[in-house]
């Protein structure tokens, strides 16, 4: 009788992988009623076996419809994020989603998740038990998933029409990563959605439409988007200087200095809470007007912080310099006389800016001389700074120890670049 062979128990594995994506199933000899199946969550145990294969692989869709546009109109998106298990095997599964970091947009969104209901699908607002957060605080979505079986959940990412101003033009990245997890073996998924907020709340650049000696008249247009806009705030050298209802678009700047140039801006600030902003437009600079022959004016030393100011009323009465007030005594016109001007004050409009030999400066009766024939000449265009040299080609000099507190006696000196020359002009009313 021919004796028969018995090949002895084997103890094998297979593993095959399915790019980043595999597990492996075994299917373990039990005596000798057949097989049954295990996941492979744990290192294998020394058995008699045979290897089969199964796949961890999820998707995800509905990410990408959250690429959007914030405008006016249009404060939120939503988007219906569906997961399916599209391995072999069961998984559990997780949806990280996380917006850009750095983005002022990413930190400032709110984005609501929540299950979609016959009552509440995701075309509605956020159910009560939405959970919300930013940035990188947007709740996960998990679930456990059967091979071929799918989740589904609303995403919403939102603001506010505060922050649609306060982050015009900003943008930010959604991004959504998907992981399927059976054991120690994982699969994946990704997907991005890039949200912009409208840059379509800047006010136009403000345009000068006229100006004076002391004033500067200006118009800007709306922005592309005026839905939401309750006021405009006009700053001049960055500083607002006034605040303007929606429907006005144009401002009188006055007080100002002669020949001066000012920079001015606007920006829309939205109705609702304080606190929300538009860009500020484009800034430009307008200049005033040149001083006139009718008007009145007050002579500033801006080194002392003094006002050049008629020291009395009788002839040989000293120009001086003090504290600036209101006072007519520190107001001055201007009168031509041929190429030259004549400078008097309302205080005492017999008399006139005087040069003596001792280079004093003092007020004098009218006499056809040089030294009260006087020319204005600014310095550096639109500066608002100016020296005041007679025909002998001699300019008026504060004392450098001018003080507010006292009036102090003027001289004339060569004119040079000495602060103590340099004087503004502002209009008086």
């Amino acid at each position: 009788m021919t004796a028969r062979r018995h090949r002895a128990p084997v103890d094998r594995r297979r593993l095959v992988l399915l790019g980043s994506t595999a597990v492996a199933l075994l299917a373990l000899g039990i005596g000798t009623a057949g097989t049954a199946r295990a996941t492979w969550t744990a290192p294998a145990q020394t058995v008699g076996a045979h290897a089969s294969t199964g796949s961890v692989a999820v998707t995800v869709s509905g990410v990408e419809d959250l690429a959007s546009t914030y405008t006016s109109s249009a404060l939120g998106h939503a988007a219906t994020v569906t997961i399916v298990n599209s391995g072999t095997v069961p998984a559990d599964v997780r949806l990280a989603l996380t917006a850009s970091v750095g983005a002022a947009l990413s930190t400032a969104q709110r984005v609501d998740v929540w299950q979609p209901t016959a009552g509440n699908p995701c075309t509605g607002s956020p159910s009560s038990t939405a959970r919300s957060g930013s940035g990188s605080t947007i709740p996960d979505v998990t679930a456990s998933l059967a091979a071929g079986a799918s989740t589904t959940s609303c995403v919403r990412t939102s603001v506010t029409q505060g922050q649609r101003f306060d982050l015009s033009g900003g943008a930010t990245t959604l991004d959504a990563v998907v992981t399927a997890r059976q054991g120690s073996w994982t699969g994946t998924a990704h997907a991005r959605a890039s949200q912009v907020v409208a840059a379509t709340v800047t006010p136009g650049m403000p345009t000068k439409t006229s100006e004076t000696d002391s004033s500067i008249a200006l118009t800007w247009s709306a922005p592309a988007d005026t839905s939401g806009v309750g006021s405009y705030v006009l700053a001049r050298d960055g500083v607002p200087i006034a605040t303007l209802p929606a429907s006005t678009r144009s401002y009188t700047d006055t007080g100002l200095q002669v020949s001066t140039y000012y920079a001015y801006d606007v920006r829309a600030v939205p109705t609702g809470p304080a606190g929300h902003s538009s860009p500020v437009s484009t800034r430009i600079q307008h200049a005033t007007g040149w001083f006139t022959t009718t008007g009145r004016y007050v002579l500033r030393n801006p080194a002392t912080g003094t006002c050049v100011t008629a020291g009395g009323t009788t002839s040989g009465s000293p120009i001086s310099t003090a504290g600036c007030t209101t006072s007519t005594t520190q107001t001055w016109q201007f009168s031509v006389d041929g190429d030259w001007l004549r400078v008097t004050s309302p205080s005492a409009p017999q008399l006139y800016w005087d040069a003596p030999s001792d280079r004093s400066a003092v007020l004098r009766t009218l006499n056809d001389i040089s030294a009260q024939k006087w020319s204005v000449e600014a310095v550096g265009a639109g500066s608002g700074l100016f020296r005041l040299h007679n025909k002998n080609d001699l300019c008026l000099t504060a004392a450098a120890s001018s003080s507010a507190s006292a009036s102090t006696a003027m001289t004339v000196a060569d004119c040079g670049s000495s602060t103590l020359q340099l004087f503004t002009l502002r209009a008086s009313s």
